[in-house]
């Protein structure tokens, strides 16, 4: 074997062709496999065309619905509100896990789809439907072609499109309570769009930054207007939550609170939270814009190039990484933001077919 990069060793064959398999397809490969392919991983184009190939295997879209959930985390053992509160579910216990399951994997079902039919990653944050089974048609205001699985389908409750954004799948996850005001869901959001994690920034509360005395909401809104210790993060956050209003609930434990968009409520976040709507300077007038800003923003799609590479690579990606990200993000570019183009390259960097040396 050659060693291809410090630390690393240059995967064989059959090791390769085992982790194509799993990242692609979710299953090991058959003895049949390894026979026949193998051998055709020495050259890059071997390579390439296999990934490609086994990209219209309808396995693919079931093992990125996987794979997505590991960056996303959608799917959990437990919403605000449960399978007992919805009389079509309630009367079978059976009923729990499906539910659950299915809530969370709205979200990414879409994006799965979009990869899986190469469409541009765009659409996370602007595609006009969403994705549905059966259960969720029963409880949700959805308009499902019929039948039973997963299929593209739309909600009938007049809340505007914006991808994964207007999913209640997504908010169910990332809720917000009633005095948060959906700043923790702008949190979610800049951190799996634009991987800008606000969390992560310190706070310090102290007599010398004037924020040691908040002992109530009002105290806490104030600071977070007034104090500019406060404002150096709530002033990108706060504009991007007021476009949020329609997903926000007057009862977070109430079903009909959750499961429905509230367009009357979009105006509260202006007058709430005391800015108007914004994604990061540029005004926005509803959510379906605040999906397109997003959608041009270069930290969009640099994000997508950091996230993919890290789930493939197996590993959080460093400074070392950043001209092998640059390529890939300017060929990620060059095909109009296509998503199976930036894993097929993804799935040819030496960071992937290299292995640990033991």
């Amino acid at each position: 074997s050659i060693v291809i990069e410090t630390g690393t060793v240059a995967l064989t064959n059959e090791k390769l062709l085992r982790r194509y398999s799993i990242d692609i397809l979710g299953v090991l490969p058959s003895v049949e496999d390894y026979e026949d392919l193998a051998s055709g991983l020495d050259s890059e184009s071997g390579r390439r065309a296999l990934v490609q190939d086994w990209m219209n295997d309808p396995r693919f879209e079931q093992r990125l619905v996987y794979l997505l959930g590991e960056r996303w985390h959608t799917r959990i053992d437990e919403f605000l509100v449960f399978y007992l509160e919805y009389p079509p579910l309630s009367s079978d216990s059976r009923n729990e896990y499906p539910f659950e399951r299915a809530v969370g994997e709205e979200p990414l079902r879409l994006m799965a789809n979009i990869i899986a039919n190469n469409r541009p990653w765009t659409e996370v944050v602007t595609a006009d439907y969403t994705f549905a089974n059966e259960l969720l048609a029963q409880i949700w205001p959805i308009n499902y072609p019929g039948g039973t699985g997963w299929k593209r389908s739309t909600y009938t409750d007049d809340r505007p499109y914006a991808g994964v954004l207007s999913t209640n799948g997504l908010w169910w996850r990332y809720y917000s309570t009633l005095s948060n005001y959906n700043r923790a869901r702008v949190a979610a959001i800049t951190r799996l769009l634009i991987c800008e994690d606000y969390t992560t920034r310190t706070i310090s509360f102290s007599e010398e930054n004037g924020v040691d005395s908040v002992e109530d909401v009002e105290d806490i809104e104030n600071a977070l207007r007034n104090n500019p210790y406060c404002m150096g993060c709530h002033s990108a956050i706060d504009p991007i939550a007021a476009a949020l209003f329609g997903f926000w609930p007057a009862n977070e434990f109430q079903i009909d609170e959750l499961h429905n968009y509230h367009a009357d409520r979009e105006a509260l976040g202006g007058d709430l939270l005391g800015v108007e709507p914004a994604w990061f300077g540029d005004p926005v007038s509803n959510l379906r814009e605040l999906g397109r800003h997003i959608a041009l923003d270069r930290r969009f799609s640099e994000c997508a190039v950091e996230s993919f590479a890290s789930l493939l690579w197996r590993r959080p990606v460093t400074s070392s990484d950043l001209n092998q990200l640059e390529v890939l993000h300017d060929q990620f570019e060059a095909d109009f933001l296509a998503t199976q183009s930036l894993l097929t390259e993804i799935f040819l960097t030496q960071s992937y077919v290299a292995g640990n040396l033991e």
